[in-house]
């Protein structure tokens, strides 16, 4: 816009999010300056901490699906009551409330907690099931790789087998119990060539 404050010689400041965004919208500011053949006094980048009477603003972004959208904040001090569960490419559970600010005239989002994926299968999960199809069961290889993965876990999920004939599934509990994370999960679909799946309520 030819008549932004940007490009007509008066102070401004640009706020983004984030390194990547101001270099780029300096590459562009630049790029009009040489266009114009005008330089800039000067043009500065600086990183700044957002901290407002409510505290220091980490983060902002928005939660949006089909039914609609809602922005949300986090705070230093906030998060750093969950840090210890937060890593990146890490599913988690967030446990919370959803209330209006009638000041902001808006809904925000109040975490109460926040768990890791595995803990809450620990405490909602009543098995483990692994799938297995008949003709796999002449392998004893198979149960002897999935016995050496399971038999040093010290768990509280049961490990049952769940033997699948094409038209019908029988599930069988085994001595074992574990802990259902990711990465033992994987294994095991791996070297089973079959999928894995938590059982959260009798059938």
């Amino acid at each position: 816009v030819p008549t932004s404050n940007h490009l007509t010689g008066c102070a401004v400041d640009i706020r983004c999010i984030g390194m990547e965004q101001a270099l780029r919208y300096a590459a562009i500011l630049l790029d009009i300056s040489d266009l114009n053949k005008e330089d800039y006094d000067e043009l500065l980048i600086e990183q700044k901490r957002s901290v407002t009477s409510k505290g220091d603003h980490l983060l902002s972004g928005v939660v949006m699906d089909n039914t609609g959208r809602m922005v949300f904040t986090l705070w230093r001090d906030q998060i750093s009551k969950f840090e210890d569960k937060l890593f990146l490419n890490t599913l988690v559970v967030v446990s919370g409330r959803i209330g209006y600010d009638e000041r902001e005239k808006m809904k925000k989002i109040f975490i109460d907690r926040v768990e890791t994926i595995t803990s809450m299968r620990e405490k909602l999960a009543m098995a483990m099931r692994l799938y297995i199809k008949t003709s796999q069961l002449a392998d004893r290889s198979i149960f002897e790789k999935v016995k050496n993965m399971v038999q040093g876990q010290r768990g509280n999920v049961r490990l049952e087998l769940a033997i699948d004939n094409g038209s019908s599934i029988m599930s069988v509990p085994t001595q074992y119990y574990v802990t259902p994370e990711d990465s033992l999960i994987d294994t095991l679909e791996y070297y089973v060539n079959n999928k894995v799946e938590m059982i959260y309520s009798a059938e």
